[in-house]
């Protein structure tokens, strides 16, 4: 009997908060902080920010909050475009058993529409009746 070795599989290491650093680790917390107004219904300007910053223990350099700031208090931007709802995922793709449904309906309609066209009229050989006499 020979024993297979189960197959080996690699851990991917996603870094702890601890370890991240450096401009990441600012913009990592900007942006939490920028959830926390969201979360809270407030705007997301450089003030509030800082103070969600500050009330966390954290810091970051100044330009952070300013920057994230700026941006999500321009009219026109949506918060909540970036927390998709429940239910929502997917998209696109739909609709292609109906099209499909209705072409074949159609293809149905058009055949149905060339078998009653049958006699009347002159057929191949000039006969009136469509031609079904013997030659």
């Amino acid at each position: 009997m020979s024993e297979e070795a189960a197959p080996v599989v690699e851990e991917v290491k996603v870094p702890a908060f601890t370890e991240v650093a450096g401009t990441d680790k600012d913009e990592l917390i900007t942006s939490l902080a920028a959830i926390v107004c969201h979360d809270a219904a407030v705007e997301a300007n450089a003030d509030n920010l800082n103070a969600a910053i500050t009330a966390s223990g954290c810091s970051v350099e100044a330009y952070w909050p300013t920057l994230f700031g700026g941006i999500l208090t321009k009219a026109g931007v949506d918060m909540d475009a970036f927390f998709p709802q429940p239910g929502s995922g997917g998209g696109g793709g739909g609709g292609g058993a109906a099209a499909a449904t209705e072409a074949v309906v159609e293809v149905e309609k058009e055949k149905e529409e060339s078998e009653d066209m049958g006699g009347g009229g002159m057929g191949m050989f000039g006969d009136e009746d469509g031609g079904d006499g013997a030659y």
